[in-house]
């Protein structure tokens, strides 16, 4: 196993801001994280907003227990205004607080309620495919953090392990695996096209927190490939192209019950060994 400690300068946050909930859609064209250079809002919608993906043609936003969908092309046309809506799911049975989008495969879930996976058809319209509630998941221990997904596998964090999804099955989710470690909390996760998945850890009094690159080509035999140390709890991952974002949370020296939030810029162009 390899350990490796950051070097670089981070990107300082306000955690109130990173941790607030979103009250409205913001939607923003593309911009450089790394630059000074502010997101352009170009249009929104009202309402409680937990949970947003995409793929090439739509965004999928999640509405209290409903996914709705907004077609982009819409979302040009309708510059500082409120591209209309183009189908609204089922009402489901869990509030849709999380979501991962692969394709055209929408997998949505909320803490202690479940996860569920949804397709969505040329037209928009999504449907549901499969459904776990957190009571089915053996010792009740379903109290995940943000997810990962490459159909047909959802890479799941938790409390001691990384568990493997397969989502594939008619109406049922199935464990096919798990990465553990015991006392460890994993609280973040990312999936590449290859199958390598990095999960970031340090929500708990377990070991140093960091990033884990886990080799997942063999998804019922997860196999650990390198550990990158950073220097609090990894709560939120994210990836553009080379480059990775960690969302770290450390305990602020000096001040009780505080904590500084930081994004760290990784390099993933060796996504099984990622650097800062």
């Amino acid at each position: 196993m390899t350990t490796s400690a950051p070097t670089s300068t981070t990107l300082t946050l306000s955690t109130r801001a990173a941790l607030g909930v979103a009250l409205l859609v913001a939607i923003a064209r593309p911009f450089n994280a790394r630059s000074a250079a502010e997101p352009e809002v170009v249009a929104q919608h009202g309402g409680r907003a937990l949970a947003l993906g995409g793929n090439a043609s739509r965004l999928f936003v999640g509405w209290g227990q409903r996914v709705a969908t907004v077609r982009r092309a819409d979302i040009d046309d309708a510059r500082d205004g409120s591209p209309p809506l183009e189908r609204v799911s089922p009402l489901l049975k869990m509030r849709v607080g999380m979501m991962a989008v692969d394709g055209d495969y929408v997998l949505v879930g909320d803490s202690g309620s479940g996860i569920a996976l949804l397709s969505a058809a040329a037209d928009g319209s999504l449907a549901l495919r499969a459904h776990m509630a957190a009571i089915d998941e053996p010792n009740r221990d379903l109290s995940f953090g943000r997810f990962a997904f490459k159909y047909p596998f959802a890479f799941l964090p938790g409390t001691s392990a990384l568990k493997v999804l397969d989502v594939s099955g008619d109406r049922n989710v199935i464990e096919v695996a798990r990465f553990q470690k015991p006392n460890e909390v994993f609280a973040s996760v990312l999936v590449s096209d290859d199958g390598i998945v990095l999960a970031g850890t340090g929500d708990g009094g377990g070991r140093t927190p960091g990033v884990y690159a886990i080799d997942m080509s063999s998804p019922e035999q997860p196999r650990e490939v390198s550990f990158l140390k950073l220097p609090g709890a990894v709560k939120g991952l994210a990836r553009d192209g080379s480059v990775a974002y960690a969302y770290v949370v450390d305990a602020s020296p000096g001040l009780a019950n505080s904590s500084v939030a930081s994004v760290y810029i990784l390099d993933v162009s060796r996504f099984d060994h990622p650097s800062v």
